[in-house]
């Protein structure tokens, strides 16, 4: 049960958005360039971290009360791009009254999740540094702000993301 919650609150991020290209010597997801940019220009923030957070919190509560929705949003839906990935969100019922609770929308919401993962990525690979996690990294949209932030903030953030673990069956 836990995972299928999980995979209600973060959908498909971490499977088709954030898997390796298919494509050789090339990582991070296949996404248009202009959601390739969007992510790029995208600047975290501590408020819209915790807002994501406590978005996803509530989100699992939502899949642990309707568990056919979250055995429905487990499966990614072959989802290829943001804008598929937020329509799919958005379908599901519930999760747009979720997400205006805590001032999102399901765009704002991916974006800061995915936005987070990627600037997570990049911070790893500085923290690696070699040339192949650098490669690896420079696939992610992400931009220096964001790792800037995920650095200073990881004590902060990780705090978050293990509130929502421990809120999970």
């Amino acid at each position: 049960m836990r995972h299928a919650t999980r995979g209600l609150s973060l959908l498909v991020a971490a499977t088709m958005l954030a898997a390796p290209s298919a494509r050789a010597q090339r990582f991070g997801p296949d996404l248009p360039p202009a959601e390739q940019a969007a992510l790029r220009n995208y600047h975290l923030t501590m408020a819209k971290v915790s807002d994501a957070a406590a978005a996803t919190r509530d989100l699992e509560e939502l899949g642990k009360r309707n568990p056919e929705l979250a055995a429905a949003a487990k499966s990614n839906g072959n989802v290829k791009t943001l804008s598929e990935l937020t329509d799919r969100l958005n379908s599901f019922p519930g999760v747009q009254a979720v997400l205006a609770k805590h001032n999102l929308t399901a765009r704002d919401y991916m974006l800061t999740v995915l936005s987070s993962m990627y600037a997570a990525v990049g911070y790893m690979a500085q923290q690696h540094g070699n040339a192949q996690a650098a490669q690896i990294a420079a696939g992610f949209p992400t931009n220096s702000d964001n790792i800037q932030f995920y650095a200073a903030h990881r004590a902060e953030i990780e705090k978050l993301q293990q509130a929502s673990k421990s809120s999970s069956p």
